[in-house]
């Protein structure tokens, strides 16, 4: 009884200790440093973009390996009586006679060879190498753009982390403060000083307070959800505040405009495309061209088994082909070339996107101070008026609705600048993103 007590006690403690270790991981705190890091890091999305460029590369190094020589080996093995067949195997086994030359007879032949093929001239595979490593550099600054989207994902998935959670808070604080109402409702209705029907209004609300309260509740843990899908983890974060992310970082309008389409790596990967466009119509065109190749082979003959050399020999040989008339080679340069005009118009109305995202991020920027501003000053005077309200009611010099609406109010307006706290650090980094700035000033990317 004894022992079995005992091992109950000891899986009950290591139970308890797997529920606490469980709990200090669920509420472990993250920054947004460290969130960001965490994301170019472990994020699914990011690993299978960097295996695209490593891939590209790859296709690089293909493209250049058609330079060199390609060197094949063969062994094959045939048996039959066709005359034109055994004359010839024999022949090149070096055992064809006289008395076997009308008659061959059946025969079996392994033929061993070694085969030699390399281009001398073929002007497409210069063509096609520059397009190869124009296409590696555009997959590159695709990269470099990706992970600035998910950056920024990050970074607007944390804020509405410290959003939901501030407001989780004020919700905490609004049934609180509720309950406190009510109490003081039924305490002057308990003492022949209230009516029944403030303390109605003031358990009405009470209860709104509570279930806003279990929908802020579950709107943080959504959040701290997406926010770990991002990171590639399972574990739940908290959040700790940004304090380092001022509209202070960002640059001067004229120079985020003016480095824009340097810093942009969408842009310059549009960029690279359009190149990429201009030399598919060189390669259409360098099929005009004559292409020379240099090959070479060396055999053995042998009827009795593999890799025998009753008879060998050796064949090479230089190759020249020209083609001086295909339709389709007309056809394919005029589709290259309106292709080439097709990626220049695509870049002209790219510029000026990016200019007009650019623009518009910054006034958003100071569209969100002035709004912060505002609502900063509808808090204190809210509740300043609260107080007072309070107070007055408190005093049987105020109702019961002007206190809830007092109340109401100073919620809407705390509620406000959290809000307008978030949507003014989120304008700072859509800035930044539309920039293509995000990587090199936002803390966590370096």
């Amino acid at each position: 009884m004894k022992r079995v007590t005992f091992g109950r006690l000891c899986v009950g403690l290591i139970g308890l200790l797997v529920a606490f270790s469980q709990l200090a991981r669920a509420e472990e705190t993250i920054t947004l440093e460290e969130a960001v890091s965490r994301a170019l890091k472990n994020n699914n999305y990011v690993k299978s973009r960097a295996y695209g460029v490593q891939a590209s590369k790859e296709a690089l190094n293909a493209s250049t390996g058609a330079f060199f020589p390609r060197l094949s080996f063969v062994e094959r093995y045939t048996r039959g009586d066709y005359n034109s067949y055994a004359v010839f195997t024999r022949l090149n086994q070096e055992t064809l006679t006289f008395s076997n030359f009308l008659n061959a007879g059946t025969v079996s032949n392994f033929y061993t060879g070694v085969s030699l093929e390399m281009p001398i001239f073929v002007p497409g595979l210069f063509v096609a190498r520059d397009m190869k490593q124009v296409s590696f550099l555009s997959s590159s600054k695709e990269f470099e753009r990706f992970k600035e989207e998910i950056v920024f994902t990050v970074f607007t998935t944390y804020l509405a982390v410290l959003k939901t959670k501030a407001v989780q808070e004020l919700a905490a604080k609004s049934v609180d403060e509720a309950r406190e109402l009510h109490r003081v409702a039924k305490a002057k209705v308990a003492r022949g000083m209230g009516l029944h029907s403030d303390e109605l209004r003031a358990f009405v609300y009470l209860k709104e307070k509570e279930a806003f309260l279990i929908k802020t509740e579950n709107d943080l843990y959504v959040a701290r959800m997406g926010l770990s899908l991002l990171l590639s983890e399972d574990n739940l974060y908290d959040v700790a505040p940004v304090t380092s992310l001022k509209t202070s970082i960002l640059p001067p309008l004229d120079e985020a405009l003016a480095e824009s389409l340097k810093n942009r790596a969408d842009y310059v990967s549009d960029e690279y495309q359009a190149k990429n466009a201009s030399h598919n119509l060189s390669l259409q065109r360098s099929r005009f061209y004559p292409r020379l190749h240099l090959d070479g082979t060396y055999g053995r003959d042998s009827q009795h088994n593999p890799l025998g050399a009753e008879g060998d020999g050796w064949l090479g040989g230089i190759g020249f082909r020209w083609d001086i008339f295909d339709k389709t080679l007309f056809d394919d340069i005029s589709k290259a070339r309106f292709e080439e005009m097709k990626s220049k118009e695509y870049l002209a109305q790219r510029k000026r996107e990016i200019a007009f995202q650019i623009k518009e991020s910054y006034r958003r920027v100071d569209e969100a101070k002035r709004r912060l501003d505002v609502a900063v000053e509808a808090v204190a005077q809210a509740e300043e008026s609260f107080r007072l309200i309070k107070l007055r009611y408190e005093n049987n010099l105020s109702t019961m609705v002007e206190l809830l609406d007092a109340e109401k109010a100073l919620v809407q307006a705390k509620s406000n600048a959290i809000i307008f706290q978030s949507e003014c650090f989120e304008a700072v980094g859509r800035t930044l993103f539309s920039a293509g700035l995000l990587l090199s000033h936002l803390p966590g990317t370096k």
